[in-house]
């Protein structure tokens, strides 16, 4: 657990601006090992361009101390509607609850309610 390794980053709308200028984009998967909220909160404007956002949330969270609660009024506040993935299909998740703090590995999908009906 102490091995670290450096590497290069860019900021999602850099990136984004750089490659796809003006463009909608039908999805975006996020799987970093806790640093989800950090690359969501890197979309920056270009949040309102994605129509769907899949990323994880669990025990990861709990060393970088995000909450779902911050993904919740994160996705609530750019117009976003998020879905539990569950072994039976996508789950609504209609508002944030206490509940919802459970740290064990789970998928979700937030759909911009702007851009899919």
């Amino acid at each position: 657990m102490n091995l670290e390794q450096s590497i290069s980053t860019i900021r999602l709308d850099e990136f984004l601006n750089s490659n796809l200028p003006s463009q909608l984009i039908d999805y975006v998967k996020i799987d970093i090992e806790g640093h989800e909220f950090d690359a969501l909160n890197s979309t920056g404007k270009r949040i309102k361009d994605i129509k769907l956002i899949q990323f994880e949330f669990g025990g990861t969270n709990i060393d970088t101390r995000t909450f779902f609660q911050d993904f919740w009024y994160f996705f609530k506040g750019n117009n976003f509607r998020i879905y539990r993935i569950t072994p039976t299909g996508c789950c609504l998740v209609p508002a944030y609850r206490e509940l919802d703090e459970f740290f064990s590995t789970t998928n979700y999908i937030a759909v911009n309610n702007s851009l899919v009906p």
